[in-house]
């Protein structure tokens, strides 16, 4: 009996989450992204605000659907997998975190060695990456410091 009724807190708790996870992720689908325009999206320009901020590479798609969203989550956990062996695309990555971009965390240490020709080399092994798993390229990264 006792059995039952925690699984069925646990049971309440997971839906509870998922629900509050779907209501998230499906609030705001209305970011484009103007080619005509060099102006960053709403979703790049509360980044870019951060002093944590480095760099944005790639674009956000002129249609933002759940499709795409989940291209960016399934790259994310892709890249998660590897863990803290992110050496394979630059040794400064200490984490990569997700929201409608993927966040690419570097080390502190590494504020002096890292300058644009690094983040786009690094950029260009993460997109390479997520195309070959997940099929999507140009895909939206922020370099940030840890």
């Amino acid at each position: 009996m006792i059995k039952r009724r925690n699984t069925g807190k646990w049971l309440m708790l997971i839906i509870s989450a998922f629900i509050l996870l779907c209501s998230f992720a499906g609030a705001d689908d209305s970011e484009f992204n103007d080619s005509e325009s060099d102006e960053a999206p709403d979703s790049i320009k509360k980044f870019a605000n951060d002093p944590l901020f480095i760099a944005y590479r790639g674009t956000i798609p002129e249609t933002v659907n759940q499709e795409w969203k989940n291209s960016i989550t399934d790259c994310w956990l892709n890249l998660n997998k590897i863990g803290p062996s992110y050496s394979e695309f630059d040794r400064s990555i200490s984490g990569v975190a997700a929201s409608d971009v993927i966040i690419v965390e570097l080390g502190s240490a590494y504020k002096g060695e890292v300058d644009d020709s690094r983040i786009d080399a690094m950029y260009l092994k993460i997109e390479e990456y997520c195309e070959e798993q997940e099929g999507i390229s140009d895909i939206p990264v922020i370099f940030m410091w840890a």
